[in-house]
Parts: structure tokens; C-alpha cells; sequence
């Protein structure tokens, strides 16, 4: 049984957590990134449950 193509590229291997893009990022501005993306769920979630009581 063939397993593999001759004609198709060997897929790339995934990268490891080291390597990811996050983890490329200092650690500052990860920590200001997370404070800002809690910041605007906590505003989002504050604004649709300010919304759905205006609709009782």
C-alpha cells in the first residue's frame, strides 16, 4: 500500500509553542496586550448586558 505521492510536498511540520508568534513578542508588550484585550471584553460584555436588560 502506498502511502505517499511522489508529486506532493512533504507538509511543513507545525511549529512548537517556543516558536509561535506570541512568544516572539516581549514579554512587556504581551502583558499590555492582555491587559488591553480584558479591558475591551470586560467593556463589550458590560455593553450587552446594559442592552438586554434595556430590552426586559
Amino acid at each position: 500500500m502506498q502511502l505517499k505521492l511522489a508529486f506532493l510536498e512533504e507538509p511543513k511540520p507545525r511549529q512548537t509553542q517556543s516558536e509561535g508568534p506570541w512568544n516572539q513578542i516581549d514579554p512587556g508588550a504581551r502583558a499590555m496586550a492582555l491587559e488591553i484585550l480584558s479591558r475591551l471584553i470586560a467593556q463589550m460584555l458590560a455593553a450587552r448586558t446594559a442592552k438586554e436588560a434595556s430590552h426586559d
